[in-house]
């Protein structure tokens, strides 16, 4: 009946409320920083205090206009600013976060203060990767043999396993370093990778 209704509702209401923005932010997250797989329980507690933080953030707006009935003569505000809250702002606090974390201007502040912090990246590579900069790559793989490449913008890194895409591969010649027309790069796979160095320039790799 329409206790079974409002209670469904109830449910409804709530989900939306406190899990869809931690949902949004943590998919934004996980979307630039390497993150370890967590349980059930402990995915629901992040999606409700992520969720709690963004909405914190709206809830001295939103009760300010629900006591001047403003919502219920405007609904269309009413629903483009719910929109807003649960949608947009977590999505624009995932990407500030994420930002944060990568440049690690928190910890950097925190360090400064005299206190150790724990580098929330799980490896070097990671590490390395995360910051996306174009570079010239020289591959030296196990059997010794050596891969001149650069990581671009259409190259990739993989977390797991770790193995590389390089958008163009380059041959030694005399004079530097030569190229077809038809080359589409080079995967990599990680089993086969022994030493990953990289340079600002070609330059240095002849160098």
């Amino acid at each position: 009946g329409s206790e079974t209704e409002l209670n469904s509702g109830t449910a409804v209401l709530f989900t939306a409320a406190f899990l869809m923005p931690g949902f949004v932010w943590s998919a934004v997250l996980s979307m630039f920083l390497p993150r370890k797989a967590k349980q059930a329980d402990n995915r629901f507690l992040e999606f409700f205090t992520l969720s709690c933080i963004n909405n914190s953030i709206w809830f001295a707006l939103f009760l300010y206009f629900a006591l001047r009935d403003y919502f219920t003569r405007h609904p269309l505000t009413a629903s483009v600013s719910v929109f807003v809250a649960l949608f947009v702002s977590p999505l624009l606090l995932g990407v500030i976060s994420a930002r944060m974390a990568q440049t690690d201007l928190i910890g950097r502040l925190v360090r400064r203060l005299g206190f150790r912090t724990v580098n929330y990246m799980k490896t070097a590579w990671d590490w390395h990767f995360s910051r996306q900069q174009p570079q010239w790559a020289v591959v030296t793989l196990k059997d010794g043999s050596v891969v001149y490449g650069y990581f671009g913008t259409n190259s990739f890194a993989g977390d797991d396993p770790r193995d590389i895409y390089l958008e163009k591969v380059y041959k030694s010649e005399e004079n530097g370093f030569g190229t077809s027309e038809d080359n589409y790069g080079a995967l990599i796979m990680a089993d086969q990778i022994s030493v990953v160095e990289f340079f600002r320039n070609i330059g240095e790799i002849n160098g």
